[in-house]
């Protein structure tokens, strides 16, 4: 029974994760213009991109604590799975492939499983690695609790999840704090209300307006955007 209840749990995850990179990483791909037959392939790669998943112990996926040097790197391997398992595809751009080969790589080189840099990373799988990275954070797994918006946002421009690309990160996060004109979020301190203007000069502390008054978080900051209400 625990096995099974914690397949599903790891099923339903994957399933999350998978249509959420794929939709982040569609919304990128309209941001930067892409044409609509390299937007399609993008959104196929991104959903894709971890199906190397299914060639790892469903018990390292789920393990509440930290990992041994020796079970991080078979986590590490679920790329190169991935790829062997998409690279003779009939009918399947090889481009599919690489996404799932590197959308672990960084812009410094301190990525995995090949250590490439910059340039050499395939523009498709640096977008990947964004939208990866955003909602990876966003959601709750047995050894990590769910980061707040603004959290996930000032960790990754610090580039605290490692060195994506900086350009295709900036833009995505530019855009995300400025679609949340008009939505409903909840602060750390449990209050829900619509934010009404963003501050170009400290874009995270947004103006919020809570019932008939407005909270500026500018000059509270103690107070955060905990998550965005969907």
């Amino acid at each position: 029974m625990l096995a099974a209840v914690k397949g599903d749990e790891e099923d339903t995850y994957t399933y999350h994760h998978h249509i959420g990179v794929g939709v982040l990483a569609t919304l990128i791909g309209r941001w930067i213009g892409l044409e609509k037959t390299d937007l399609s392939l993008l959104t196929l790669a991104a959903v894709l991109h971890d199906v190397g998943k299914v060639k790892i112990s469903e018990d390292l996926w789920l393990k509440p604590g930290k990992l041994t040097d020796e079970e991080f790197a078979e986590i590490k391997l679920h790329t190169i799975y991935g790829y062997e398992l998409l690279k003779d595809t009939i009918g399947l751009s090889p481009r599919v492939a690489k996404v799932a080969l590197l959308h672990h790589e960084r812009s410094d080189g301190n990525g995995y499983p090949l250590g490439l840099k910059g340039t050499r990373l395939d523009s498709f799988s640096r977008i990947v690695a964004v939208a990866d990275v955003f909602h990876a954070m966003s959601s709750k797994r047995p050894y990590r609790d769910v980061l707040s918006f603004h959290e996930i946002v000032s960790r990754m421009r610090k580039g605290t999840f490692g060195q994506i690309d900086p350009h295709i990160s900036a833009m995505f996060l530019d855009n995300m704090i400025l679609s949340l004109i008009g939505r409903n979020v909840r602060l750390t301190d449990g209050q829900v209300g619509e934010v009404v203007y963003i501050n170009p000069h400290d874009d995270i502390h947004p103006l919020v307006r809570i019932g008939e008054s407005f909270v500026n978080l500018s000059e509270q900051q103690q107070l955060h955007i905990a998550e965005v209400i969907v």
